[in-house]
């Protein structure tokens, strides 16, 4: 359980070193904004969606073969009270494994920082 608890704090400061240009800070933490997409999810993210374009907090990889839906926005460590931290992984190429592993690296523009977390 520490390890997701790590893994979401990671995502949600990713992006504390440089901004990216098509996002909008949400939420707070201690020391920097996340920034977490808000618009419309891409095309191979939206299995099982109603919506013909549907929008909501994500996050893609850096090397585009994941996205992470957030139902929880904002994220928070710890916790918080009136929502719980919700994450849907999204395999760009799904394959018949049964186990998705996920290793998560902080960033600092090009830099890496600290150890990741899987």
């Amino acid at each position: 359980m520490r390890a997701i608890g790590l893994l979401i704090v990671t995502l949600a400061v990713a992006a504390c070193g440089q901004p990216l240009p098509s996002s909008r800070p949400s939420g707070a933490a201690s020391t920097c904004q996340a920034n977490v997409l808000t618009g419309v999810l891409p095309d191979w993210a939206r299995a099982g969606f109603s919506a013909a374009q549907p929008s909501m907090p994500h996050e893609i990889g850096r090397s585009g073969e994941i996205a992470a839906l957030i139902f929880g926005d904002p994220l928070a460590a710890p916790p918080r009270t009136d929502h719980q931290n919700k994450i849907l992984w999204v395999a760009r190429h799904p394959t018949a494994a049964a186990r998705l592993d996920i290793s998560a690296q902080r960033m600092d523009g090009a830099a890496k920082v600290g150890d990741p977390v899987k």
